[in-house]
């Protein structure tokens, strides 16, 4: 006798799923056009955060010295191949279209149509599945240190070679576990610690780091020393001037009294919290430094009580607002606001409170959309320039202006324009006029990133090209930076600025050419742009001026080779 086995399927159940399947393959022919509007403002959003990532990377890369994750740079990798993939998409786009029929619902050509319609579905998630994974906590890691710091040594003492061969085989020597140098002031011992401290960069030795300490005149410095907590209470008093930046401070529970310290570094730290009563009891302060502070994310309104302050960095911080309550540092001089992304509110009428203020740096922050209301960073920066231009004694300059209002309010400034060492320009028009920059006779540092900025206008006559080199506007540029200028197609200005050290230029598309080599300074980094067509690969030039090239190898793998052996285009 055999078994019998039987098996009952719903009809129903396979009928759903092969409609279910029909309907998923049928709506990539039927929403095609419909995705194909979808693409170029999704890709827009997903270029945008990766504008925001890029400035993060760049601040981390050139002021922190830091490098970044292969996480965020695989990351930007993707996003690059994902803007070339939609570009070739948008090629296709008027010869696929034509092949639909029936209002869009059907096609002439159905694999054809199906084949393209679901690449154009799957680029979408890919576009939305970029901007998810975009919320990188730390786009940037920090480089090892140099185990010792190389000093500089005092040339006119000799004679203290003997000396040193001596304390030197004291320290091979296990036994020894302090040594002591002793002598009235002016004989060498400073030189002779000096000259140990170098030869460690030199020699082998079982040091993880060699650390300078000096602690004279009730000063007391601990830096980079691997601290987790600040020094107890007790060592704070009398204490004049103190530096524990370079640890792993994450809290400030304690509250210490000093009333005589002046100067206090807490940078390069991972503070998260401070106590609101912290800086009650130091009326002395004068600098305060919490830049690069990363996780710290509040300014205690107690910061007020710091009368006397002079000297406030916050760069690099994560501060999101900073309270009224500042306008009671009148005597404030020097105020960092440099690379707080997170910043979106600065109350207004705050900046112009701080009379005295002479260094002034707001870069790299976030702009708040709608009305301005009570606050500055409102808009593109127009009321900022408009307090600005309050501060009499306003020496240097570093600013972030969004749009051409702003800018051009700013640039019928003189005295604003004679002291902008640092410029930030984003939101640009089709067009800028070069010539409109050259009152800024001390810009160091220009970075643009303008999606619409399609031209860096040039007068090419004589007269104005004799003009802008007798000004010898840009001859203090040093670094420029270039990123998401999409429709850009050249940076030829460059060949006004004699002293350029670094070139960056990033996910500019259409940029086609750069600048010749013989304008050129040390480094040159082109990423993301497809279009470009001639770098200044000139390599006699290259060894004789040691310019470095940081480029996509797919671009060196593309570029046709012209005027061999000397150039590449």
């Amino acid at each position: 006798m055999g078994n019998i086995c039987s098996v009952s399927i719903s009809c129903d159940a396979i009928f759903s799923r092969c409609v279910q399947c029909f309907i998923t393959k049928a709506s990539y022919i039927s929403q095609l056009q419909d995705n194909l509007l979808l693409l170029p403002s999704e890709l827009q959003k997903l270029i945008d955060v990766r504008n925001d990532v890029m400035r993060r990377v760049i601040f981390d890369e050139r002021s922190l010295k830091m490098k970044r994750t292969d996480q965020v740079q695989g990351w930007l990798s993707r996003v690059q191949a994902a803007e070339n993939q939609v570009a070739e998409l948008q090629k296709l786009k008027d010869e696929e279209t034509q092949k639909l029929c029936l209002g869009g619902y059907c096609s002439n050509n159905c694999k054809s149509s199906y084949n393209f319609g679901k690449r154009v579905h799957k680029m979408l998630q890919e576009l939305t599945t970029l901007k998810c994974e975009a919320d990188f906590k730390n786009v940037a890691e920090k480089m090892p240190e140099d185990p010792v710091d190389e000093m500089p040594i005092d040339p006119t003492i000799i004679g203290l070679q003997s000396t040193f061969d001596k304390v030197w085989s004291c320290l091979g020597d296990q036994q020894a576990g302090i040594i002591g140098l002793y002598g009235m002031g002016g004989v060498g011992k400073t030189t002779l610690l000096t000259q140990i401290n170098n030869k460690f960069r030199d020699t082998p030795n079982d040091f993880d780091v060699v650390i300078w300490v000096v602690e004279k005149g009730k000063l007391l410095v601990q830096t980079s020393v691997g601290l987790t907590e600040a020094p107890e209470t007790e060592k704070w008093e009398g204490v004049k001037r103190m530096s524990l930046m370079g640890n792993q401070i994450e809290n400030l529970f304690e509250i210490p009294s000093c009333p005589h310290l002046s100067t206090l570094f807490l940078n390069k730290n991972s503070l998260q919290m401070i106590n609101n009563d912290f800086f009650r009891f130091m009326p002395s302060l004068k600098v305060l430094n919490l830049s690069s502070n990363n996780d710290l994310a509040y300014l205690s309104l107690e910061i007020s009580r710091l009368v006397s302050l002079q000297h406030l960095d916050l760069s690099g911080t994560k501060i999101k607002e900073l309270p009224e309550e500042l306008k009671a540092l009148a005597n404030l001089r020097c105020l960092n606001l440099g690379n707080m992304c997170y910043l979106h509110r600065v109350p207004r009428r705050l900046i112009s409170s701080f009379v005295k203020l002479r260094i002034f740096r707001l870069f790299g922050h976030s702009w708040e959309l709608g009305p301005v209301g009570d606050n500055v960073l409102s808009g593109g920066g127009e009321y900022l320039v408009q307090e600005l231009l309050c501060l009499k004694y306003l020496k240097a300059l570093s600013i972030q202006l969004n749009g051409s209002c702003a800018l051009g309010k700013f640039l019928k400034s003189q005295k604003l324009q004679s002291c902008t060492q640092f410029l930030h320009l984003e939101g640009l028009e089709e067009s800028l006029a070069v010539s409109s920059l050259t009152g800024m006779k001390h810009l160091y540092n220009l970075t643009i990133n303008s999606y619409g900025l399609e031209v860096l206008k040039i007068d090419y006559c004589p007269v104005e090209i004799q003009k802008i080199r007798e000004s010898h506007c840009f001859h203090s540029l040093g670094n420029v930076i270039i990123f998401g200028c999409i429709r850009l197609r050249d940076a030829t200005w460059l060949v006004f600025a004699p002293n350029l050290k670094d070139i960056i230029i990033s996910y500019c598309v259409d940029m086609e050419e750069v600048i010749s080599v013989e304008k050129c300074g040390q480094l040159i980094r082109v990423l993301g742009c497809p279009s470009l067509e001639k770098l200044p690969l000139d390599f006699n030039n290259v060894k004789e001026r040691k310019i470095v090239f940081e480029v996509d190898t797919h671009l060196l793998e593309e570029l046709k080779r012209e005027d061999p052996p000397t150039y590449f285009s």
